[in-house]
């Protein structure tokens, strides 16, 4: 039998943005607090983390261009679910951008499981992206680099859905309600609708990520959006 994991949502900030900057070419000029999360999921073996999140705060000092509110100190949340820092082993980073990983330094025993792809643009950006990505930010962190889909344990599935990065990964996890599955690019509830998906505002290649917005929906699955308002207060998922 396979094994079922639960997953439970740690906002460690919220940004204040535009929220076209998650749905292009829609919703222009409207601001939201957009929740930035760390996934803790827990099952049979260690707890692990899908993303890290950040500190506005901390953020701050790294990019001018984060505005916000932070919550909880990752630490006292996670000591709030009976996690040490140490207990983590292992972080899942879906992109390299700051909101995701900056917490990661935090962790003295995590490996960091990346696109190969997505690190190697990440410590050489386009100049496009010299805003998004430095590779000094990353001095430190233990990187373990995958090559497309993988599957890191038994019931939890790396999928690669490059296009908001040139790396950008999703990942399914197996519960007992079935598949979830984090979307990796900066999506919102909005981003998947009965009306069609909405590629992120920001993108790498706008093609790829439209292409690998319509693989999750052909996964039968439940989608959980990067940046899902739906999923603030929400204890456990399932």
């Amino acid at each position: 039998m396979e094994n079922t994991y639960t997953i439970q949502p740690i906002i460690t900030s919220r940004l204040a943005i535009d929220k076209g900057t998650f749905t292009y070419r829609n919703f222009y000029g409207e601001k939201i607090m957009a929740p930035v999360y760390a996934w803790l999921v827990k099952g049979q073996g260690d707890p692990f983390l899908i993303d890290a999140g950040c500190s506005i705060e901390e953020a701050q000092r790294l990019s001018k261009v984060f505005l916000g509110e932070d919550d909880l100190p990752i630490e006292e949340s996670l000591k709030n679910k009976g996690i040490e820092m140490p207990d983590i082993k292992t972080i899942i980073l879906t992109h390299m951008h700051i909101d995701h990983f900056l917490n990661a330094k935090k962790f003295p025993n995590a490996t960091i499981i990346v696109q190969e792809e997505e690190l190697a643009f990440a410590r050489n950006p386009h100049p496009v992206f010299a805003k998004s990505y430095n590779r000094d930010w990353y001095e430190g962190l233990n990187f373990e680099t995958i090559h497309g889909d993988n599957t890191i344990f038994p019931g939890v599935e790396i999928l690669y859905t490059p296009g908001h990065s040139p790396g950008t990964q999703s990942v399914s996890i197996a519960t007992e309600q079935g598949k979830f599955v984090i979307c990796g690019a900066c999506s919102i509830d909005d981003s998947f609708s009965d009306a069609g998906d909405i590629v992120p505002g920001i993108h790498s290649d706008i093609f790829k990520a439209y292409d690998s917005m319509a693989r999750l929906r052909e996964l039968n699955a439940t989608i959980i959006p990067l940046h899902s308002e739906r999923t603030q207060g929400v204890e456990s998922l399932p």
